[in-house]
């Protein structure tokens, strides 16, 4: 499940940003995983994009922030 919910998340991406988007993924705990899992469905289809550009453009410490403060 989770390398299916990988590829799409991936899919568009810049080999950059893929490698950008595994490390953020390779840092996150089951939990935080968990808790964008539940940002991302309560987040429009259309706004997603941007959430992933926004969550790509910040240290891992601003993503636990922002995930605590929005998921």
């Amino acid at each position: 499940d989770r390398a299916r919910a990988m590829q799409g998340a991936m899919r568009g991406l810049s080999p950059e940003d893929q490698a950008r988007m595994r490390d953020m993924m390779g840092r996150f705990t089951p939990a935080e995983r968990e808790q964008l899992k539940r940002l991302v469905q309560k987040t429009p289809p259309e706004q997603r994009e941007g959430l992933r550009a926004t969550l790509l453009g910040m240290t891992h410490e601003q993503r636990l922030a922002y995930l605590d403060e929005h998921a």
